[in-house]
């Protein structure tokens, strides 16, 4: 009798961590994205030109990291609060370890930090997908191009992205 109430048990335990292990394991990926950094060379950008591709591109990104099931993206608007309440200022956000700590505050488990540097009409985008919990990168993706097309080169970012999601 008490081996057979054993058993159960443990069979029990099984179905309970198991269900918690597989819940885990299908929840949405909680993902923070960050203004991209720009640098630009030699090209006169127009003016506002810099600073809105700076806040349009990590848009474009979400929406298409959206789109998946897998991925549950952490609003910007969530992270400014967090910001106000542990009192942190913009200087503080430049350090990429502060940026880290408020992503596992607003419960992101990545965070994407991109950045795009433009040398006469050519260009290069570049995103990374850094863990929270371990501070390591663990998805780059990356795209280049001339005059333009930003949307077709973060909707192919964000694919690359996605199949590397797990």
């Amino acid at each position: 009798m008490m081996r057979r109430r054993q058993v159960l048990r443990r069979a029990l335990i099984g179905l309970v961590l198991g269900g918690t292990l597989a819940a885990r394991a299908e929840a949405p990926l909680g993902i923070s994205i960050w203004p991209f950094d720009s640098h630009w060379v030699g090209a006169a950008a127009a003016p506002g030109e810099q600073q809105l591709l700076q806040e349009v591109l990590p848009d474009l990104l979400g929406q298409v990291l959206m789109a998946s099931p897998r991925v549950r993206l952490v609003e910007r608007q969530r992270l400014d609060q967090v910001l106000q309440e542990q009192k942190l200022g913009s200087s503080a956000l430049a350090d990429e370890q502060t940026r880290l700590r408020l992503g596992r505050l607003v419960g992101a488990r990545w965070m994407a930090f991109g950045s795009m540097v433009r040398i006469g009409d050519d260009w290069q985008l570049d995103v990374r997908i850094v863990d929270v919990e371990r501070a390591q990168v663990v998805i780059t993706a990356s795209e280049t191009g001339s005059q333009g097309d930003y949307m077709a080169a973060m909707q192919r970012i964000g694919e690359q992205i996605l199949k590397q999601v797990k």
